[in-house]
């Protein structure tokens, strides 16, 4: 108890506190207050035994309810619990307090009122949270383990999306309206990976790398990171609906999901770390990612395993994946249960013949979107009436999901989505601004 110490020992603490400290009689007159609490209020010096505590305080409108809290501990003579306020100080400062009154029955009664302000560590915290997802914010700042550099194993699923065709779209768009651009396609997506519980852990130029069960464990991680996903691309509407209204080309995005076990943690060394998440299933997630067009979400088997919702598949892939070794079965997923589906179902094409067949070149992209040297013949028979797709013929040797670049009156980035009467199907993911490039492709 404080009647228990000396008034020397007292002073010591309080004087040497960061927090401002008051003691106030039973009517609220000032008898104390250290160095932090003189500062804060800016009080004058004859302060001692002759002013009310609220009269300290600036009357402005923000100060309303720091004023009401000291006035209710004086009415009714009881603690006030620790309440959040904020506190404009007399040069026009807003702090953000956190302000807890205690009543002492010794010596006829008195106050104790300790103030913590907050504000610097609320801003350093605002600045963290904005450069990391607020899932990493809270573990390195608020566990035990937060600070310290290793990773754990868990089973998590990870969701990889990235816009199709942004790399050639960039080349005729300035550096800044790129980034206006992105950025509002982050700000939407996102709002939608915190709402299903991820953790975005970085942005990869206009991919986004994200975790579903890490820091937090997530026992529905899977169905969270579909449901995600689902969600994702139904928004891709108000992306455009954005970029159409202020001069943006139309997005698309495709996004791969897989599931397993992961070392997530903090990784780097003693003077840098980040948060991350590694391993083979990180990587496997990324070369399904790769396979998408605009629209799609592909999960892997160990995905689909894991979901206790019924799950709506469009087509079921067998696939070999580079990097990887053996096939993997992945899935066109177009909803989960009855809440989540996507908007836009696979629609039918309708062919339009191009006789005689047009005689192209194209070339095939790296697994970094490179353009690669070599040049191949290629014969385009046909193309759906909205220039969406294209039937093609080559006798070089190309897989499906392989990436090329067919050059008609500019760059015509495509994708090889399948394979039908000897015939693959081109999914055009970046064309020529204006109409030209169709009569190009098609030689007429």
């Amino acid at each position: 108890m404080l009647s228990d110490l000396s008034m020397q020992m007292i002073h010591y603490v309080f004087d040497n506190m960061d927090d401002a400290v008051f003691v106030t009689g039973k009517q609220g007159t000032i008898r104390y207050a250290n160095p932090a609490a003189k500062q804060i209020m800016s009080l004058p010096p004859d302060y001692e035994s002759s002013m009310k505590i609220w009269k300290a305080i600036p009357l402005v409108e923000e100060n309303d309810e720091l004023i009401q809290l000291f006035l209710d501990a004086i009415q009714t003579g009881k603690d006030q619990h620790s309440t959040a306020v904020t506190f404009r100080d007399n040069q026009g400062g807003l702090h953000q307090l956190l302000v807890r009154v205690n009543f002492v029955k010794a010596d006829n009664g008195f106050f104790i009122t300790v103030i913590s302000d907050l504000t610097e560590l609320i801003r350093v915290t605002s600045a963290f949270t904005r450069y990391t997802s607020t899932q990493i914010a809270d573990y390195v700042l608020n566990r035990p383990e937060g600070e310290k550099q290793g990773g754990t194993m868990r089973r998590t699923t990870i969701l990889m999306s990235d816009l199709r065709g942004f790399s050639a779209m960039c080349k005729s768009m300035g550096a800044s309206r790129q980034v206006t651009m992105l950025n509002h396609y982050f700000e939407v997506m996102v709002g939608i990976i915190e709402r299903h519980h991820g953790t975005v852990i970085e942005f990869l130029g206009d991919g986004i790398f994200v975790v579903f069960g890490a820091p937090r464990t997530d026992s529905r991680h899977a169905e969270h990171a579909v449901a995600c996903a689902l969600e994702m691309q139904n928004a891709m509407d108000e992306v455009n609906e954005w970029n159409a209204a202020n001069g943006y080309p139309a997005l698309e995005m495709g996004i791969g999901i897989n599931s397993g076990r992961t070392v997530t943690g903090n990784i780097g060394s003693s003077v840098k770390m980040k948060y991350g998440c590694i391993g083979p299933d990180v990587n496997l997630a990324g070369r399904i990612e790769a396979q998408t067009v605009g629209g799609q979400v592909l999960i892997s088997e160990k995905t689909k395993k894991l979901l206790r919702r019924p799950v709506s598949i469009r087509r079921t892939l067998n696939v070999t994946l580079k990097g990887i070794g053996e096939s993997e079965m992945i899935y066109d997923v177009i909803g989960l249960g009855e809440k989540y589906r996507l908007k836009q179902t696979e629609k039918s094409l309708c062919w339009k013949a191009v006789e005689p067949a047009a005689e192209r070149e194209f070339q095939l992209l790296d697994e970094h979107k490179r353009i690669l040297d070599n040049r191949y013949s290629c014969r385009i028979h046909a193309v759906s009436d909205d220039f969406s797709h294209a039937r093609m013929q080559t006798d070089a040797e190309i897989a499906e999901f392989s990436n090329l670049m067919i050059d008609a009156g500019g760059e015509v980035y495509a994708k090889v989505v399948g394979k039908e009467d000897g015939l693959w199907i081109l999914c055009f993911t970046h064309t020529p601004d204006g109409t030209g490039w169709t009569a190009a492709l098609t030689g007429k």
